[in-house]
């Protein structure tokens, strides 16, 4: 009994088809694992809110934006030296059991090389890891150095953001921002220059609030970079 071979026609339709099945999957693929990191992202976030709660309900303070310490610069979320980021010196060390929830899964590294921890999320510097109210002749640089506020500081909660989706620019990469802030200063109203809030999630950026509960549609009010998806919240979410 002889075997029927394929014809050239009957292979080229069957390639067709293959060929236009993947057309139409990898789409789909390609959304399902983009829905999968973002819910990821949002658990993270919730989780690094109740963690900010334990924290201030310890210390009576929300965690510093940055600070220096023995000659290295310590963020809220770790101690950055010569070898990258280490988690060691967070103010949050204590609470902080799994410290993988400070990476965006879709935050990018870009070409630089990974050099210890990521920490893909930032504190709102000005308003609530930072001091609004330093004076006048402050700059930018001295903003998240300034006293982290009060738990009982903050008159809606609700509506000031705690911790979102940040990244900065250098060359051509982005790298970790730890911290952001609105387009406009409190203090003198100039231009913060380098926007800090990395919209990665299409055109939005997710967020925990001081309260607790996490927003994932936040917009920008501005956009510095549209290729990089680099720009400000609304300055109405970041004040106390």
């Amino acid at each position: 009994m002889t075997r029927k071979q394929f014809t050239l026609i009957e292979l080229l339709l069957v390639i067709t088809i293959v060929a236009l099945l993947g057309v139409l999957i990898l789409p789909m693929l390609g959304k399902s694992k983009e829905k999968a990191q973002k819910a990821a992202c949002i658990s993270h976030l919730s989780q690094l809110g109740v963690i900010n709660s334990l924290y201030v309900d310890s210390s009576g303070y929300y965690p510093f934006a940055r600070t220096l310490r023995n000659g290295e610069t310590v963020f809220w979320c770790g101690t950055e030296g010569t070898d990258g980021l280490s988690y060691a010196g967070s103010p949050l060390s204590d609470h902080l059991k799994n410290p993988d929830i400070l990476e965006c899964p879709s935050f990018p590294l870009g070409s630089l090389p990974k050099k210890g921890n990521v920490c893909s999320y930032g504190i709102n510097a000005e308003y609530v890891g930072g001091d609004p109210d330093l004076p006048q002749t402050d700059t930018d640089a001295d903003i998240p150095v300034g006293s982290p506020a009060k738990g009982t500081q903050l008159k809606h909660p609700e509506k000031t953001l705690l911790y979102m989706d940040t990244a900065v620019m250098n060359g051509t990469s982005l790298v970790q921002g730890y911290y952001f802030w609105a387009r406009y200063s409190f203090l003198n109203a100039d231009e913060h220059v380098k926007a800090r809030t990395h919209f990665r999630h299409g055109k939005f950026a997710n967020a925990v609030f001081c309260d607790g509960h996490v927003d994932e549609k936040i917009l920008p009010d501005a956009v510095l970079s549209e290729q990089f998806r680099l720009g400000w919240p609304d300055r109405k979410l970041c004040e106390r």
